[in-house]
């Protein structure tokens, strides 16, 4: 009786999870691309860079960069050096980063990181989110950086 109860609990958390999926997707060739169910959100998420340009986060020997949106169309983060704060927009066409207000630390260390990220948002035309990364990618679809959840 009670394996079944739960069976039976899982194919309809299995179902609704189903559909939220295909809810948050926004269309396959847009900017904004959220498939596969159980998703993590992009607003209110703390998404830290694992990969900038084509080099692990971890290979620069610094913190990394990371953002964090905000339902509100604001991001704030760092470039592995700088805070900043600024807006955002994600729709069919195009995701774009606007009016970046930026702390201008001298960080000799952590000058690499903090340039390619930098250029990655300046660069960034799509935002796609399987699973528990986020991937920005630029006009031709090349990979500009990978960011996970924070744990």
């Amino acid at each position: 009786m009670q394996k079944s109860r739960i069976t039976a609990t899982a194919l309809v958390l299995a179902a609704a999870l189903g559909f939220a999926g295909l809810a948050t997707r926004v269309a396959a060739s847009g900017a904004a691309e959220i498939v596969s169910p159980g998703t993590t959100p992009l607003e209110g998420t703390f998404w830290q860079a694992v990969v900038v340009g084509d080099r692990e986060v971890r290979q620069f020997g610094v913190y990394g960069p990371y953002l964090v949106f905000e339902r509100t169309g604001r991001v704030s983060g760092s470039d592995g050096c700088n805070g900043f704060i600024g807006d955002f927009d994600v729709n069919e066409e195009a995701v774009t980063f606007a009016r970046i207000e930026s702390t201008h630390s001298a960080c000799v260390a952590r000058h690499d990181v903090a340039r390619i990220f930098d250029q990655a948002l300046n660069n960034a035309r799509r935002l796609v989110i399987v699973g528990n990364q986020l991937q920005l990618l630029d006009a031709s679809n090349r990979l500009l950086v990978i960011l996970r959840p924070a744990l």
